[in-house]
């Protein structure tokens, strides 16, 4: 079974993360993609720092997909979140 990952999204809905390589160095300019079920929510590029954002979701299970990984998520709203979820995340 796929390990799902609990994250609070910020109060405004935002889900923040880095991409870092094995050793833990930022990756800049990797491609980050959100999915939920078949549908593609957004996709967006890693900074120079490896952060990346996605703004303005809903609670809900979405793969984070990048060219060397997938991972799954369980986001929630922020007022809801249980107590050991992530605030941000590190993928690589």
């Amino acid at each position: 079974a796929k390990k799902i990952r609990d994250v609070a999204l910020a109060e405004d809905g935002s889900f923040t993360g880095r991409v870092v390589n094995d050793q833990g160095k930022p990756l800049d300019g990797v491609v980050v993609k959100l999915v939920k079920g078949e549908k593609e929510i957004g996709t967006t590029t890693a900074d120079a720092q490896g952060r990346f954002k996605f703004a303005s979701l809903k609670g809900g299970v979405y793969q984070l997909q990048t060219p060397q990984s997938q991972t799954t998520y369980r986001l929630w709203q922020h007022d809801v979140a249980p107590a050991q979820a992530m605030r941000t995340v590190v993928v690589n």
